[in-house]
C-alpha cells in the first residue's frame, strides 16, 4: 500500500530505536506506538531511510519481523516497508493499494479444498471463538516446535512446499512465528475470527486503484473467493499466477512492488 506520507514523517507518541542491521545486511528500525487505551503496538521500518515509504500489512499469523528471505530484493527496489496494523477507511492518505493472496469470506465448497489446518479452523470458527482458540493453541505449539510452518502445512501444494523447504525461509519463519505467537494464541484467534465473518465495510467504497495478485493453486486463500471480492471493486486489476500457491509472492516480490510504485502519485 503506497502512503502519501512523506519520508520524514514520524509516528506520533512512539518510542524509536536507532537503525540496526540483520545478519544478511538489511537495515531496519524498531519502535513502539502507545495506543490511547494503554496498549502498545510494536512496529518496524524495513529498509534504508531514504527509500520510498510503503505501508505493508502482513497476513496472519505474522508480525513486523516478516520479510523476503532474499535481502537483494528490497535493496534493488529502493523501498522502505512499515509493518504495522491499520484501521481502514483512510482514502485521503492512500494513493494506491496492492492485495497479495488476500483472504476473503468462503463458501462450504471452498472450505473443503483448503489445507487441513485451515479447513478445521474455519469449521471451528462456525462454533464460536472458544473452540477456534483451543484449536489454535495446539497449532501454535506445533508451529513453535521443530515441526514449524513447513510441517503444519505439509499438505500444501507442491510449489508452496518447495518454497518452505528453503533453509533461509525456514529460519525467518521461525523468528517471525516466535515473535508473532510469543504472547499466546489469543491475538491470532481474534484475527482469524474477524476474517471468518462478513466484513464491516463495503469493498465498493474503496476509491484507490487496486491490483490483486493471486495464485490459481492457493489452498490457503482460494482464488474463487478472491474473484467474488474483486468483482465488487471499482478500479481493480487482477493478476493471476498459474501453477503457483499461497507463498508465490516471495518469488514475485520485486514485480509486485514495482507495479505498486508505478501507480503511486507521489
Amino acid at each position: 500500500m503506497k502512503s502519501k506520507a512523506t519520508r520524514s514523517a514520524s509516528l506520533s507518541g512512539s518510542a524509536r530505536k536507532a537503525l540496526q542491521k540483520t545478519e544478511d545486511g538489511v537495515v531496519y528500525e524498531d519502535g513502539v506506538l502507545r495506543l490511547p487505551d494503554g496498549r502498545e503496538m510494536a512496529w518496524r521500518w524495513w529498509g534504508d531511510p531514504d527509500g520510498t515509504p510503503l505501508l505493508r500489512i502482513q497476513g496472519t499469523p505474522s508480525s513486523r519481523i516478516q520479510r523476503n528471505p532474499d535481502p537483494a530484493v528490497q535493496r534493488s527496489l529502493g523501498a522502505r516497508y512499515l509493518m504495522a496494523a491499520l484501521a481502514a477507511r483512510h482514502p485521503d492518505v492512500v494513493s494506491a493499494m496492492t492485495v497479495v493472496v488476500g483472504g476473503t469470506p468462503l463458501v462450504a465448497e471452498e472450505v473443503a479444498h483448503q489445507v487441513g489446518v485451515n479447513a478445521r479452523a474455519y469449521e471451528l470458527a462456525e462454533q464460536g471463538w472458544q473452540p477456534l482458540y483451543e484449536f489454535l493453541v495446539q497449532v501454535r505449539e506445533r508451529l513453535l516446535s521443530d515441526e514449524g510452518m513447513q510441517g503444519v502445512l505439509s499438505d500444501a501444494p507442491e510449489p508452496d512446499r518447495k518454497i518452505m523447504s528453503d533453509p533461509r525461509w525456514q529460519k525467518l519463519s521461525r523468528e517471525n512465528l516466535a515473535e508473532t505467537l510469543r504472547q499466546g494464541a489469543e491475538g491470532w484467534t481474534d484475527e482469524s475470527f474477524a476474517l471468518h465473518g462478513a466484513w464491516d465495510f463495503d469493498p465498493a467504497d474503496v476509491k484507490a486503484s487496486v491490483t490483486w495478485w493471486h495464485g490459481n493453486d492457493d489452498k490457503n486463500a482460494p482464488l474463487s473467493a478472491a474473484r467474488r471480492l474483486v468483482a465488487k471493486l471499482d478500479k481493480v486489476d487482477m493478476r493471476i499466477w498459474h501453477d503457483e500457491g499461497h507463498f508465490a509472492s516471495l518469488t514475485h516480490d520485486k514485480e509486485i512492488v514495482q507495479e505498486l510504485l508505478s501507480r503511486s502519485n507521489g
